[in-house]
């Protein structure tokens, strides 16, 4: 036999095996999927979730806007004379059912709620005024307005600071 470079055939009959790729990349990209859909769904939930800055900004836009209107037939109501209150008042009536009417997110509805009950109580107050009750009557119902007022500003206020997170 001459000296050729030739193999013995055990060698050439056994298969190659093709090199093991590290599982460890694999890993991490796993890792790394994971974590860009974690931070995509955490943007999601801040931003536009149940009551992320976005849903909230524009329902506490409409709350604004419902009690501004309110508040300018308000101040109509408050120089208008009795036998004239009829128009302010049914106009008040008016905006009230509008704000009940408005879609807002689960953690605005308290602020809802404390911003058509002192809608409610100044149309009272009016009403009573209207109808002649007493004076310690109306008081009454501007005041409980007044306070249900302060109440809705400081629970819009705490729904901005707590914005996405807010039960």
């Amino acid at each position: 036999m001459s000296q050729n470079n030739v193999l013995p055939d055990e060698v050439i009959a056994a298969p190659i095996k093709p090199k093991r790729k590290s599982p460890v990349i694999g890993i991490l990209i796993a890792i790394a999927v994971i974590a860009l859909v974690a931070i995509a769904g955490y943007a999601w939930y801040t931003t536009s979730g149940p009551c992320g800055t976005k849903p909230v900004a524009a329902a506490v836009q409409s709350l604004a806007e419902v009690h501004d209107d309110f508040d300018d037939y308000y101040k109509i109501a408050s120089s208008t004379s009795r036998i004239a209150l009829t128009g302010p008042v049914v106009e008040m009536q008016s905006i009230k059912k509008e704000t009940l009417a408005l879609v807002v997110p689960t953690c605005l509805d308290h602020a809802r709620s404390l911003l058509v009950d002192s809608m409610t109580a100044d149309i009272d107050g009016f009403l009573f005024f209207m109808t002649e009750e007493s004076d310690e009557l109306i008081i009454s119902k501007m005041e409980t307005a007044a306070d249900l007022r302060q109440d809705f500003y400081a629970e819009i206020a705490r729904v901005k600071k707590c914005t996405p997170f807010c039960k």
